[in-house]
């Protein structure tokens, strides 16, 4: 669970790619990925809300709402997603 507040960006990337995976019951998961929200690399949000979506966690909801790819500094729509097949709870929060 520390690795989510690790200062290079790749390992809470991949900390919430692996958090996604605990039990559906591991609450502590979920709270490490809700941390990962405010961090302050985009790619870090946009996994930990698409992970947390996966875990049909709402408090993720918001952002990926917001994806947007019209700041060109911002990563491709939905780049975090590319490692796994979207569930449709998933799909009916970005449409």
């Amino acid at each position: 669970m520390e690795c989510t507040r690790d200062e290079d960006p790749e390992v809470p990337r991949t900390a919430c790619f692996v958090l996604a995976a605990a039990p559906a019951h591991a609450q502590e998961a979920s709270d490490s990925l809700a941390s990962c929200l405010v961090d302050t690399d985009e790619v870090v949000r946009v996994e930990a809300a698409a992970r947390l979506a996966l875990r049909d966690d709402p408090r993720g909801d918001d952002i990926l709402r917001g994806l947007d790819a019209t700041n060109e500094d911002s990563p491709p729509p939905l780049a975090a997603l590319r490692r796994v097949p979207a569930p449709p709870r998933l799909l009916r929060t970005l449409w």
